[in-house]
């Protein structure tokens, strides 16, 4: 009797050790299977975002160009428009363009011609209007608000400012335009004033 019952414990022993075991091998290979899926659903989450950040950026260089090339499209069509006006309308154009530049005929002299404002509009990407100092690199809205506010509104204007006259300016408008730099603003309104698209590309 007394074996009986000793087998008996030691059976019932080794099976507890046995269950023992084989709950945590159960537990441990349900828990490295959460782990593996919780891996890989992050894994999917950040492909996901990178995804989305690839087909974005593509979108936005697509819409660049687009843009770009709608504006060079869109002068092209203004030029071929102006081209197909009456005659007497584009004789008084001529005469009224030649008096705004005898008006404005300063130090540094007029252009021999006018600038061609669609090959500039094809080398600069963008569409470009006759004195239009926001193509200017550095001018935004604000400064070019500061410069009409002095007596500047043209190209022509512009390259004959004086950088101090520039300069005080800026320091007139407050400390968040310090960081802007005149220095080149008359050279790059006489190049396009006289139409020098690429040697404005170069200071650009």
């Amino acid at each position: 009797m007394p074996y009986t019952l000793t087998v008996g414990l030691l059976w019932y022993g080794a099976a507890l050790v046995i269950g023992i075991i084989l709950g945590w091998l159960l537990r441990s290979t349900s828990a490295v299977r959460q782990v593996s899926r919780a891996r890989r659903q992050e894994r999917a989450s950040v492909q996901q975002e990178l995804d989305d950040l690839r087909r974005r950026s593509g979108s936005e260089e697509e819409l660049r160009v687009e843009r770009n090339r709608l504006r060079h499209d869109n002068d092209v069509l203004r030029e071929q428009l102006a081209a197909n006006r009456p005659a007497a309308g584009r004789a008084g154009d001529e005469f009224d363009v030649g008096k705004r530049a005898e008006d404005r005929e300063g130090p540094v002299g007029d252009a021999p011609t006018a600038p061609d404002l669609a090959e500039g509009a094809r080398l600069l990407g963008r569409r470009i209007s006759p004195d239009d100092l926001q193509v200017i690199n550095g001018i935004g809205p604000v400064i070019e608000g500061l410069l009409n506010g002095i007596g500047i509104g043209t190209w022509s204007e512009l390259a004959a400012a004086e950088i101090g006259t520039l300069s005080s300016m800026l320091a007139d408008a407050g400390s968040r335009f310090a960081r802007h730099d005149p220095s080149s603003w008359p050279e790059q309104a006489r190049l396009l004033h006289r139409g020098e698209w690429e040697a404005f590309l170069a200071i650009e």
